[in-house]
């Protein structure tokens, strides 16, 4: 469920501008789904934590005893996510980054972002590897008997 906490407006004589704070939260079980809901605008990841924060839709009250334990996983979630229009992935995988908690306690993980005006530009690297470029070294005669 999207819920905006946050909304930037520019000043009215000039062209108006929304950004809408989006705070999600996903069990380990679920499918992470962030999406923009306009065209022409991008995923910013602002926060991502991955672990037991408060007990909530995730983790019951009667689990809240073990709570408190997490890790900062924005970097890894800007790097899947941000500048995509949408971007979707298994919470769980997120258990290959970061295992903050004792493995019998299930963590979730709760993400921070906003979609801004833009889109996805993809640079690429090319390395180019010459080949055929002759070796410098010794030349020798040799002479075929007669």
């Amino acid at each position: 469920m999207q819920m905006p906490k946050l909304q930037i407006f520019t000043h009215p004589s000039k062209m108006m501008t929304t950004l809408c704070l989006y705070i999600e939260e996903y069990c380990t079980s679920e499918r992470m789904n962030l999406r923009c809901p306009d065209s022409g605008s991008v995923i910013l990841v602002s926060k991502a934590l991955y672990g037991r924060l408060r007990a909530g839709r995730c983790i019951t009250s009667d689990y809240a005893h073990a709570l408190g334990c997490y890790s900062d996983v924005t970097s890894y979630l800007e790097s899947v996510c941000s500048g995509h229009a949408d971007c979707s992935m298994l919470v769980a995988t997120v258990d290959s980054v970061a295992q903050p908690c004792p493995k019998d306690f299930k963590s979730y993980l709760e993400v921070a972002y906003v979609c801004a005006p833009g889109k996805l530009i993809v640079i690429v690297d090319v390395v180019v590897i010459a080949s055929g470029v002759p070796k410098q070294g010794r030349r020798s005669r040799r002479s075929w008997g007669s």
